[in-house]
């Protein structure tokens, strides 16, 4: 008999039935990739936000450190010898409470004090070892590692999905590296349109505390032409000097000329050009070992304006910034400057023959704060703190 032909299995029959366990097989390892993919992009997006808030922390506590290497009166650090290691590390470790990372205020961290080499980016901690030589790249600087783990500071950032696979946090931490320096250069409106001798610095200037020289006793200091018109300026035991300053004459019994005007670079010997300096400052930038013009004339209607702005006055040019030149005689030429410094303007005389200003030498870093670049050495003016990583 031959078959008939409808016991042929049909050809669709000799496919593979379905199986039907794979769909669960592949579903659970989609499942999970997806868990990781989750993970990933959840808690590492927390722990980004996290690494942010610690970076915050630890800019702000450098900052803080840094402002205090140099004699301020909230630091309570004035009279030491600068830079002041311990006063800028206590000051940045205390400042850790300020800020908090995922809600949780910080309390440990590495603080080290020392130099920050601004070629190199190389840090050195102080105190420095023997033979360690600073150069003009090697400013002041405080720096802070902030952890956040299991032995710092309550753990690392807190994960979600990730603690499906056994992973609870994610470790972090910042680094943060903050500069401060005395100026090297100076910015645009930032100077006082006069400047000192450096010989003015080599007495009045203790070098040592990078402070202003306290009389010892009763001290009358002298300046004039040697006849009846001298000006006696008299600083009491315990204060720091006084002293007339930029007149055309030079100290008694001393080679320190007093420092005279200057118009920066605009080689200028214009009352009027000086009045608007006093106003707007140095219209360039300046620098160490660039020039800046050392102006002639009496110039009498300046030292009013200067009364105008003194602590006697409005106090706006109380404290000022002002270049430093070896020779501030040499009237009518363009001189180096050497430094830039800090002085309090008291008053101002124009009346008789000897027209001066009388000041004093201020080491007062938050009151003689400029715009500009670090480098330069200590005369009581700084560049604000800076981070430099």
């Amino acid at each position: 008999m031959m078959p008939s032909i409808f016991s042929k299995r049909p050809r669709w029959s000799m496919v593979p039935r379905k199986q039907k366990g794979a769909v669960a097989v592949i579903t659970a390892f989609t499942l999970v990739s997806l868990i990781g993919v989750g993970a990933f992009a959840i808690d590492f997006a927390h722990a980004y936000v996290v690494r942010n808030e610690l970076q915050n922390n630890a800019d702000a506590s450098a900052l803080a450190g840094a402002s205090c290497l140099f004699s301020r009166a909230d630091c309570a650090n004035t009279g030491l010898p600068e830079p002041t290691w311990d006063s800028a590390k206590n000051k940045a470790t205390a400042y850790l409470q300020h800020n908090k990372a995922e809600s949780r205020t910080l309390s440990k961290a590495e603080v080290q004090a020392g130099y920050w080499n601004l070629s190199t980016s190389v840090f050195t901690p102080a105190p420095v070892a023997p033979g360690w030589a600073q150069t003009a790249n090697d400013v002041p600087a405080v720096q802070v590692n902030v952890p956040l783990d299991s032995a710092s500071n309550g753990g690392g950032a807190s994960t979600f999905l990730s603690r499906i696979f056994g992973h609870n946090d994610i470790p972090l931490d910042a680094r943060a590296v903050a500069v401060i320096s005395p100026p090297q250069g100076v910015s645009p409106s930032t100077l006082t349109p006069f400047v000192l001798s450096k010989c003015l610095f080599d007495r009045y200037w203790d070098s040592a505390k990078n402070e202003p020289l306290v009389a010892d006793r009763k001290t009358d200091i002298v300046v004039g032409p040697g006849n009846k018109q001298d000006v006696t300026i008299t600083t009491k035991a315990g204060e720091t000097y006084r002293f007339p300053a930029v007149s055309e004459y030079v100290f008694k019994g001393t080679s320190c000329d007093s420092g005279q005007w200057t118009t920066f670079d605009l080689d200028s010997n214009s009352a009027n050009d000086v009045r608007k300096l006093i106003n707007d400052g140095n219209p360039t930038p300046l620098s160490i070992g660039g020039d800046t013009y050392i102006a002639s004339g009496n110039m009498a209607s300046m030292y009013q304006e200067i009364q105008n702005c003194s602590a006697a006055g409005t106090k706006a040019c109380q404290y000022s910034v002002v270049p430093v030149v070896d020779d501030s005689s040499q009237i009518r030429t363009d001189q180096k400057i050497v430094a830039f410094a800090c002085v309090e303007v008291l008053s101002a005389s124009w009346a008789g023959q000897v027209k001066y200003i009388e000041m004093q030498l201020s080491s007062d870093t938050s009151k003689c704060n400029v715009s500009g670049t670090p480098g330069g050495p200590n005369l009581g003016a700084v560049v604000p703190p800076r981070l430099a990583l």
